[in-house]
């Protein structure tokens, strides 16, 4: 009998990335629909115990209708009651990707973090949901103003957060948003938002843009 390898079939997402689909395609998007929807994605997995572990605008895609979906879940954990986490990796390394990665997976010694404390948590997920909103409005990657990872890493374990970018206004970057952004960038971990509060606050600040998603913003 023929045996074939077990393969995973997701959908086709005809837009590429999020950073793709809005800063060449369709740069006048609206951005609202499209962080709500990363939200709602990261809610949750967050809901069911799981982390994401790698997220930036590169591994959000959109589909035909527009709506975004989380993708890459390469760094995915499972978090257990004991604050600890299994990963189900396929790739070397475990805190992601070095410009969206949260102080104490750059330095947790000085983050705070004791040697049996996990690394990877949801609120270190939450640290890099808010760079990916600082992508979405600004069409750059964060920190973009430093070419070498040592600058960034410097930047961050500093707790020299991003600079809020000039004339974002009109793309919906208002204060309420910058002020939870810069909450989301705490440098304890313990002082960020959960999702759950983070969702709860975009809801009311782009209503009635937003919406309640389960499946259709997580994709594989």
């Amino acid at each position: 009998m023929d045996v074939f390898p077990l393969c995973l079939i997701s959908e086709w997402m005809i837009h590429q990335d999020v950073s793709t689909y809005i800063h060449k395609q369709n740069p006048s998007v609206d951005r609202r629909m499209i962080i709500m929807d990363i939200a709602d994605g990261l809610h949750y997995l967050h809901d069911f115990r799981l982390l994401h572990g790698d997220l930036k605008c590169a591994n959000v895609l959109v589909d035909e209708k527009g709506r975004a979906k989380l993708a890459d879940f390469g760094l995915s954990s499972i978090i257990y009651e004991a604050g600890s986490y299994q990963k189900f990796s396929l790739t070397a390394t475990p805190q992601g990707t070095l410009r969206w990665m949260a102080p104490e997976l750059h330095d947790p010694e000085d983050a705070g973090i004791g040697e049996d404390d996990a690394l990877l948590t949801a609120a270190s997920d939450v640290y890099a949901f808010a760079m990916v909103m600082l992508e979405l409005y600004t069409g750059r990657v964060p920190y973009s103003e430093c070419r070498t990872d040592g600058a960034v890493i410097a930047r961050v374990i500093n707790q020299d957060k991003p600079k809020r970018p000039d004339g974002t206004e009109n793309l919906g970057l208002t204060d309420n948003i910058w002020a939870l952004m810069e909450m989301c960038w705490s440098y304890r971990r313990n002082d960020r938002p959960t999702m759950t509060i983070v969702r709860q606050n975009l809801a009311e600040y782009f209503h009635p843009f937003a919406h309640r998603m389960c499946f259709s913003s997580i994709t594989l």
